[in-house]
């Protein structure tokens, strides 16, 4: 078998679909898809499918993830994986070129058949986390929260330290946008002192929600004003904290950046 054909062929389609050059990249991953090993031919097929997206042909993605999905034979192995797998890049197409309803009961049954038990759980959180962006831009904030919510138990292990931050980023973004600031501030102050996780965490969470890179910003740590009510503490961008202290009490201070 040549190398176009084979692992190398592939590693290369895997380059310039990193580097964007989405024609190469495309038909590359078409060599591997047509002769090359059975054992790569669903992972080149899904480098096509990307590759296709980015050249704006999602119309022509459609037609192939439906042929993928009745391909019995070349889904043979680890087939709840891969019909995961597809469920994922189908819910990647924009919007207006398919059915976020079909997307969304996609993703639903790949959680049916995908179990945490097998070594599937990020998978799983990949298909509940597009399937609360999908909810959630269908005006279904409340459906996407419960999603997320009842399977934050399932990222409990310090393995999964870093995918729960981000998924309870994305639910406290999630709230913002429903106008429930106080569960978004609760959500980040639970990012803020887990203890299997860091303040990088914190802080690209942070970030996250308010819809920052975080580069855009020189300011730190939270701003802190001393009002004649209260104390207010505000993270730049969303969030505010105000403590309340009765008179004659000592004066808690607070740097400005930390």
């Amino acid at each position: 078998m040549g190398e176009a054909q084979g692992l190398g062929g592939y590693l290369a389609a895997e380059q310039k679909l990193e580097e964007r050059q989405w024609g190469k990249a495309r038909s590359l991953y078409k060599i591997v898809v047509e002769t090359g090993p059975d054992y790569l031919r669903p992972h080149a097929m899904l480098g096509f499918l990307r590759a296709s997206a980015g050249l704006g042909e999602g119309a022509a993605s459609l037609r192939l993830l439906a042929s993928l999905v009745d391909d019995n034979e070349l889904l043979a192995r680890n087939r709840e994986f891969w019909l995961a797998a597809i469920a994922l890049e189908y819910a990647k197409i924009p919007p207006e070129e398919k059915s976020r309803e079909e997307s969304i009961r996609q993703l639903r049954e790949a959680l049916k058949i995908i179990d945490a038990r097998n070594g599937y759980v990020r998978l799983r959180a990949q298909v509940r986390l597009a399937m609360a962006e999908l909810l959630s831009g269908a005006g279904q904030g409340r459906q996407a929260i419960k999603i997320l919510t009842e399977s934050l138990p399932e990222l409990r292990s310090v393995e999964w330290a870093g995918l729960r931050a981000y998924q309870k980023a994305q639910l406290a973004k999630i709230y913002l946008g429903i106008g429930e600031r106080d569960w978004a501030v609760s959500l980040l102050e639970e990012i803020r002192h887990d203890p299997q996780l860091d303040s990088r965490h914190f802080k690209v969470a942070e970030a996250f929600i308010e819809g920052r890179d975080l580069g855009q910003s020189s300011v730190t740590g939270l701003i802190v004003r001393d009002e004649p009510a209260c104390l207010s503490v505000e993270s730049t961008g969303c969030f505010e904290l105000r403590i309340s202290a009765s008179k004659g009490e000592d004066k808690l201070r607070f740097a400005e950046k930390g």
